[in-house]
């Protein structure tokens, strides 16, 4: 089932999978990374919708800002996660790598998510989204150890939009994304007992620059995708 699979959307906090999927890629199984790296931070880079690592100081490690970007939005996580892989740049080549064609990544939180309508800066369209949420969750294509953090992080989400949808049983890796405009996404994998996972993305926005983030529509949509 699709609709509009093909219009360029603003990704928004969706971006934050194919960014942990990407440093995960680069650095592997390295634990004393992972674990042990020490990244500095202090409250000037601290900025909105950052509710793990307001509530804390530096040093912090890649592994517990993965966990506060996928588990949580943290949006000051992702930004310290961006500069780690090398910007936002290197990320747009990870997706071009993976098979992306219009996917693109150019700003830092917050002001990625102002999803002005004809900026095609920070999007891509609904078929990469879940294109790409199933190559790196599904088809192991940024390795399996990616696939395997990824997975779990994901499955612990805090802010998934559409759990109603689920039936007994299901089991959803997702990532949501929210920005200006009534921009509201969710967008991940979903593994449904004696069923192959079946990969998604519902991307809404409107042209009202404060329009509410309309949170029905995405589960309503999800219901619908998801055969709930």
């Amino acid at each position: 089932m699709a609709h509009r699979p093909d219009q360029v959307m603003p990704t928004c906090s969706v971006f934050k999978s194919f960014l942990v999927a990407a440093l995960l890629h680069d650095r592997g199984d390295d634990r004393e990374y992972w674990y042990d790296a020490a990244i500095d931070y202090d409250e000037s880079d601290v900025v909105i919708n950052s509710a793990v690592l307001s509530e804390r100081s530096g040093p912090i490690s890649p592994h517990d800002l993965a966990e506060a970007a996928l588990r949580y939005s943290d949006n000051t996580a992702a930004n310290l996660l961006l500069a780690e892989l090398g910007g936002p740049a290197v990320l747009t080549e990870f997706t071009r790598s993976l098979g992306a064609a219009v996917t693109r990544f150019d700003r830092l939180e917050p002001e990625l998510n102002a999803a002005v309508p004809g900026d095609d800066r920070d999007t891509s369209t609904p078929a990469e989204v879940a294109m790409l949420m199933h190559a790196v969750l599904v088809e192991r294509s940024a390795g399996a150890y990616t696939a395997a953090r990824l997975n779990t992080w994901m499955l612990w989400n805090e802010t998934s939009r559409i759990t109603e949808a689920l039936r007994t049983g299901d089991e959803l890796t997702d990532r949501t994304g929210a920005g200006a405009y009534g921009v509201v996404n969710d967008a991940g994998v979903l593994y449904r007992p004696g069923q192959p996972p079946r990969s998604f993305a519902v991307m809404t926005r409107t042209d009202d620059e404060d329009a509410e983030n309309d949170d029905a529509v995405v589960l309503e949509a999800a219901r619908l995708l998801l055969g709930s």
